[in-house]
């Protein structure tokens, strides 16, 4: 079975051409920069291909981007020559990039398994300042999957769903629920901000 970065890398095209296009996003997108201030410094951490980093940076904001696959992070830095995009993992320190006004995590807490939460939400707590805000995104009320077929290939895959429950046990005191955002098909739309 290939791995969860090689689905990644195998499939950036896909998630690029489905997604460059889709503006789905930008309304919750405004709604999260509403609370930053003007042109604010945001990590669009789990980034893929890019598509929403674009928006933010289309939006004011001083987006940088993070992801795992270098498969999309090439499309990401191609189509956005302007935006800095970094080979990241969300479980190790990314204290190197900076600190953040706000953060953008669009579906990628999906892979991890509910233990593995509370070191996703520290690294994030390490680099956002006081006082800043997370845009979440992840699904909920789906069975839990762990392999996907593409292209006849077998990846493993986490798509793990969460509760609000799990989630702010496993940010241990870091955040508070700010706002839940319209749901769309399985992904739940929440805001948080650093205490």
């Amino acid at each position: 079975m290939k791995s969860l970065i090689d689905y990644y890398d195998d499939s950036a095209e896909l998630w690029a051409n489905n997604w460059y296009e889709n503006d789905e996003l930008l309304p919750y997108l405004k709604r999260f920069l509403s609370y930053l201030p003007k042109s604010p410094k945001v990590l669009d951490l789990c980034c893929g291909a890019g598509y929403e980093s674009m928006r933010l940076h289309k939006l004011g904001a001083n987006v940088v981007g993070a992801d795992l696959s270098e498969g999309e992070l090439k499309i990401a830095r191609e189509r956005n020559p302007e935006i800095k995009f970094y080979k990241k993992d969300m479980l190790k320190s990314y204290k190197d990039l900076g600190s953040f006004d706000g953060i953008a995590c669009i579906a990628g807490i999906v892979h991890l398994e509910t233990a593995q939460l509370s070191l996703c939400f520290e690294k994030m707590s390490e680099v956002l300042k006081s006082g800043g805000y997370l845009f979440l995104v992840y699904g909920f009320g789906k069975d839990n999957v762990h392999s996907v077929t593409y292209n006849g290939e077998v990846y493993s895959r986490n798509f793990i769903s969460h509760t609000r429950e799990e989630i702010i046990s496993a940010m241990n005191g870091k955040f508070e629920f700010v706002e839940e955002l319209e749901p769309i098909r399985y992904f739940k739309h929440e805001i948080y901000k650093k205490c």
